[in-house]
């Protein structure tokens, strides 16, 4: 990987206070086993524990490896994006790939396989992965986004209509379609970026999706943005929240795609708005306005709600305890 002048891949990772789990990011793209040349560029968004040090130590052991660029001040807390800033503009890859430093690839094959798939189908903009879920600390296996059990082309409609359909640190993408994302009316939209991405590459090409459990997300990271939204409490106004984001980025799309997905992106709504009642646990309005959804859930997250409605002391002992594990 010693010829810069040649890049193929670059790899974009976000680092923020993950002096704990960055290690096994920076390990896991150094395991990767390739026939092209790749680098990685992070960016360190102002952290305050030893991440700059450790990212420091790679640098200085990879230098054909790793760029990083670290910042003094925090740009996320200032509605920034260390992305589009700095690690876009500097990518030198034809393809990008995706993963926040407290995430970590399990497959020394990801980037190759990935890469041999769109260097073969250049009608495929984005390929994703099947992954696993994993306790912060432990990084045992709690759970996986796995959505079909054979690889194959995703329909539109299953991104559309689907609340977490693949993990962003699956994502392997041409950077040409990911640049022309950060000016389209999809990045514009209030939702979380990982279901403004899926919306865009569904709505102006073809996604591909590999069954192989490739990544892993850690649950409930310390310093993660979820972590740190939890900790401010108030679970009903942060619920709320994502539900409007969500259906404002149903509106931009149903907008952005000239209506052509209208009764997709109808059907999206409700979907929306079911996960919005589930996460709150309000069993009366699922059993009543969504039946036939509700009686689908599997028996666990059935179980979950109604522990959550019936005795919501005993739940939140629950997560707390399933967290220390």
């Amino acid at each position: 990987m010693s010829d810069t002048t040649d890049v193929k891949v670059s790899v974009l990772c976000i680092a923020y206070n993950q002096e704990s789990y960055i290690r096994d990011a920076l390990d896991s793209f150094l395991a990767q086993e390739t026939s092209f040349p790749f680098e990685v560029l992070v960016s360190d968004d102002a952290s305050t524990d030893a991440t700059p040090q450790i990212l420091a130590e790679y640098a200085e052991r990879h230098p054909d490896v790793f760029r990083i660029f670290a910042h003094t001040e925090n740009l996320y807390s200032q509605g920034r994006s260390n992305i589009r800033e700095y690690l876009l503009p500097n990518a030198r890859g034809n393809y990008l790939a995706l993963c926040e430093g407290d995430d970590y690839w399990i497959d020394p094959h990801k980037l190759q396989r990935q890469y041999d798939y769109l260097e073969a189908h250049p009608n495929v903009n984005l390929c994703v992965t099947a992954s696993v879920n994993v306790r912060a600390e432990s990084k045992q296996v709690c759970g996986e986004v796995a959505p079909y059990e054979e690889d194959r082309l995703v329909p539109t409609e299953d991104v559309l209509t689907s609340v977490h359909l693949a993990g962003t640190n699956t994502f392997f993408m041409r950077a040409s379609s990911y640049r022309a994302y950060w000016d389209s009316a999809i990045y514009r939209s209030k939702a979380h970026p990982d279901m403004r991405y899926l919306y865009y590459f569904a709505l102006t090409g073809d996604i591909y999706y590999m069954s192989a459990r490739m990544s892993a997300y850690r649950v409930l990271a310390k310093g993660s943005i979820n972590s740190r939204l939890i900790a401010q409490g108030d679970d009903a106004r942060r619920q709320r929240d994502l539900l409007e984001r969500r259906l404002d980025l149903i509106r931009v799309a149903d907008d952005f795609s000239e209506g052509r997905w209208h009764d997709v992106l109808e059907e999206a709504k409700v979907t929306m708005t079911y996960a919005y009642h589930y996460s709150m646990a309000d069993i009366a309005t699922l059993k009543a306005d969504y039946p036939t959804r509700w009686q689908a859930e599997p028996p666990r997250r059935r179980a979950i709600a109604l522990l959550k409605h019936y005795a919501p002391h005993l739940y939140q002992l629950a997560v707390k305890a399933w967290r220390k594990l």
